[in-house]
């Protein structure tokens, strides 16, 4: 079963989602104060002695950069890893995108009651995707689908990694990879 979270500065939301329930259906959630808390491990070990599912691999999504499996949450001192995640909780694989990118990923599988529509327009299957998402900066993150032979390549290099096994189901790995922008600072 996946773990999936939520990683902000006001709050962490937490759910277990399975193959068989499906992306619509979590198993159990719930979301905490992020500033309560000294570590994302402090909060997720909370929300497993309330559960008992399975975990075997989380993803979580970071309103902060993620580089090289690493990530700062924008607004808390907490230092996330995903090799300290595994580590921690001996899951097979663990994930950190920025949340932008995770919301970009989420995108190909929304229903339409989960969509409000601002300006009518006509589906383009294998169309790009953007999301804007203002708030204390400017986040933003676009996905491509994958057409050219080095796109495919490409994506066949991410989809043999251990954290595209971790985080994407085989259906969505001819996706690229989102790539979220810098946060905005705050003068």
């Amino acid at each position: 079963m996946l773990l999936a979270g939520d990683i902000g500065g006001t709050k962490t939301v937490l759910a277990v989602f399975s193959p068989e329930a499906g992306a619509h259906a979590p198993l159990a959630e719930a979301t905490f104060p992020s500033s309560r808390y000294g570590r994302l491990e402090a909060i997720v070990r909370e929300f497993l002695a309330q559960v008992t599912f399975p975990i075997d691999r989380a993803c979580f999504g970071v309103a902060g950069p993620v580089v090289a499996g690493t990530a700062q949450v924008t607004n808390l001192p907490w230092l996330m890893s995903e090799t300290s995640l595994i580590e921690t909780f001996g899951w097979s694989a663990a994930r950190l995108l920025n949340d932008l990118e995770s919301i970009a990923y989420a995108i190909p599988i929304l229903e339409p009651d989960d969509l409000h529509t601002l300006n009518a327009g006509a589906p383009v299957p294998q169309g790009n995707i953007g999301v804007i998402a203002p708030g204390t900066g400017l986040g933003e993150a676009f996905m491509t689908w994958a057409t050219s032979a080095s796109a495919r390549a490409w994506a066949s290099r991410i989809s043999t990694s251990i954290s595209s096994k971790a985080a994407m189901p085989r259906s969505r790995r001819g996706w690229q990879r989102p790539s979220p922008a810098q946060p905005t600072r705050r003068r």
